[in-house]
């Protein structure tokens, strides 16, 4: 490979990207975002069972842990990225490149602030790390090891956040996903390799860090050659647009601080108050979950910068038309999941991570029915946050996240144990997201009911039906013993929502749309 052919790999042409939202442009970033997150999940979907079996109970409990506090860590990077995506895409709707140039030095500088905060998390957690939670003593030394390799990783790539924030703004997810999903298959790979050779905690967490500081770096290298040398620059900072993305982006981190603690915080609470294996026992089961809401955020994911586009325009019904079709599309994939793991969760337990895991399969049925309801507020959140009205959403979700806690705590303390978690999220995911929030987003893009029940509801119930009966069928026939048998069930239930959400969930102008979208990827894939 000459210098040339390389060079070319990193160049990127911009005008591609710019100009008006189309939905050719939309229908690729969901489509590649959703593809790069399945493989992301599948890689996710085999370590679990890989790291109990290396890093046993109690590691894999260790490690959920770790991921859980730097998880953590990295709402600082989304309180600024959501500013800067939303109004990149703005700018870029009003050809503005001056206000994009103040946004990006503006957040660098936010960014570079945040790698000395992010650092003295990190020395906080490496010191202290082993006195919150039960660590097994033979495994402290490897614990605070760990948690300083993982945080310094964090540490280094933190100043260079704005840039994937500012090409999620131009809505070119393509090389943004490809090299983040290129960068997890060499880490999940070589995790596979290295671990069975007895590498444990301390290992792993190099092999994380190293390759998520060389996928920035390459992200770096490609982003420089997309915005150009300005945009590595640190001046002018345009204070009254600072406090503009704060604004925005504290409503963003309200949200995605809810949905973390929601997701996380029992892992916490057990460290706490049960054992270091009944971590690693809820967080298998919370896992399957946060796949599936990394699929549903993924494929959601682009809508925030095309409204954002569309609200520059004054566009408001073309961003309901967006929404109510979205949604639909959420149903239709979220409800068969959903069911999957409610119907199927016993046997799938059993082959995935062995008979231990089998009698989880209550808790993981009472989880799985708050979380749907949770699930469907990510598209709402999402056109929300395109149209700068997202401020009720934030609040509300960091509430519920703090309400699910304090009822975590209790039903811990009254040694309930992870069924108790359980139902204290479910009752108030249901209460909350369910009715609460669902009342207000119908509300601010006045739907009605009966809109949303006609063109949303009732036409995703139809598709998704005939394979959640076939799963109901298996079920009574047989309870899978294979993963063969799983695939097959999941595989046709899969094909089953297709061909009815096809006859039966879309109208004709949506299929319309689609074959003209399928055909014009083929015939004009510069489009």
């Amino acid at each position: 490979m000459t210098f040339h052919s390389i060079k070319n790999l990193f160049s990127i042409d911009r005008t591609h990207y710019e100009g008006q939202t189309s939905a050719g442009r939309l229908a690729f970033n969901v489509i590649f975002n959703v593809l790069a997150t399945v493989i992301d999940s599948l890689l996710s979907f085999f370590l679990i069972p890989f790291f109990i079996v290396y890093l046993h109970k109690e590691g894999y409990g260790i490690w959920s842990l770790v991921g859980t506090f730097f998880t953590y860590s990295v709402l600082i990077q989304l309180s600024i990225s959501g500013g800067i995506s939303r109004y990149v895409a703005f700018y870029e709707g009003k050809n503005d490149n001056e206000a994009i140039h103040r946004i990006m030095a503006t957040g660098n500088i936010c960014f570079a602030v945040a790698g000395l905060i992010l650092l003295i998390v990190t020395f906080i957690g490496t010191r202290y790390f082993g006195q919150w939670f039960q660590i097994p003593q033979h495994l402290l030394f490897d614990t605070k090891w760990m948690v300083f390799i993982v945080g310094m990783s964090w540490v280094i790539i933190m100043p260079f956040q704005s840039f994937p924030a500012a090409l999620c703004g131009y809505q070119c997810y393509g090389f943004f996903r490809g090299v983040n999903l290129i960068g997890n298959i060499v880490r999940a790979g070589l995790i596979f390799l290295a671990l069975p050779f007895g590498i444990g905690l301390i290992g792993t967490g190099i092999i994380y860090g190293t390759v998520q500081i060389v996928v920035r770096l390459l992200l770096v290298i490609f982003s420089l050659r997309f915005l150009g040398p300005r945009s590595f620059s640190f001046w002018p900072f345009d204070c009254s647009l600072f406090w503009e993305m704060i604004s925005y982006g504290i409503n963003v981190i309200f949200y995605e601080l809810g949905i973390m603690i929601i997701y996380r915080v029992a892992n916490v609470l057990i460290g706490i108050f049960m054992l270091i294996s009944n971590v690693t026992e809820y967080n298998v089961l919370v896992s399957l979950l946060i796949m599936l809401s990394a699929l549903t955020q993924t494929f959601n994911t682009a809508i925030t910068p095309a409204i954002a586009n569309l609200q520059s325009q004054n566009n408001p019904e073309k961003i309901k038309e967006f929404y109510l079709v979205l949604q639909k599309f959420n149903i239709l994939f979220v409800l068969p999941s959903i069911g999957f793991f409610i119907v199927m969760g016993q046997a799938f337990l059993t082959v995935w991570v062995g008979p231990e895991f089998s009698g989880l399969w209550p808790v993981l049925t009472v989880l799985c029915v708050g979380h749907f309801f949770r699930l469907l507020q990510d598209c709402n959140f999402k056109v929300l946050c395109g149209m700068n009205h997202h401020k009720f959403y934030g609040s509300m979700v960091l509430i519920v996240a703090i309400v699910i806690t304090v009822a975590s705590i209790f039903v811990l303390r009254q040694k309930l144990g992870l069924m108790g978690i359980a139902w204290a999220n479910t009752i108030f995911l249901t209460l909350f997201f369910g009715i609460v929030m669902e009342i207000y987003f119908h509300k601010k893009l006045s739907i009605s009911l009966k809109q949303m029940a006609a063109m949303v509801w009732y036409p995703s119930f139809l598709g998704c039906f005939p394979a959640i009966t076939w799963m109901i069928l298996w079920r009574v026939w047989r309870t899978p013993t294979s993963w063969a048998e799983i695939f097959l069930v999941a595989l046709i239930a899969g094909i089953l929502v297709v061909v009815f959400s096809w006859l039966w969930s879309m109208t004709d102008n949506e299929k319309n749309k689609i074959k003209s979208l399928v055909l014009e990827r083929i015939y004009n894939p510069k489009c």
